[in-house]
């Protein structure tokens, strides 16, 4: 009987202190408001496929004459040059492989010039 009594008196000590534990605090403080401001986000960097591109002014920023040298300031680009200027030159991004890699000017796809 003794253990009855003491156990509902440990239930009710935690009953008890619960239920003070949900009373609301009074010193909160109320903020007025918040402005938050940023900048869109570009559809690029929302992309699930990456892509980098250049403006016709960075081309020409860009010392070189050709494509290639232009592609060389890309993120993850390795260029291999097979015969100096003229000769066959393949990208690959991020060791993917040429085959893996599209390039593009104007819209047009630039991947076998040697073959037409």
């Amino acid at each position: 009987m003794r253990r009855n009594v003491t156990v509902t008196v440990l239930l009710l000590a935690v009953l008890i202190i619960r239920a003070t534990a949900q009373e609301p605090v009074s010193d909160t403080l109320l903020l007025k408001g918040v402005e938050i401001a940023s900048e869109k986000i570009s559809r690029k960097e929302l992309s699930s496929f990456p892509m980098q591109s250049l403006s016709g002014n960075q081309i020409a920023a860009v010392a070189g004459n050709s494509v290639a040298d232009a592609l060389r300031t890309f993120s993850g680009v390795t260029l291999r040059d097979y015969g100096g200027a003229g000769g066959l030159k393949t990208v690959m991004v991020r060791s993917l492989g040429a085959q893996h890699t599209g390039v593009f000017i104007d819209g047009a796809p630039v991947s076998d010039i040697a073959s037409g």
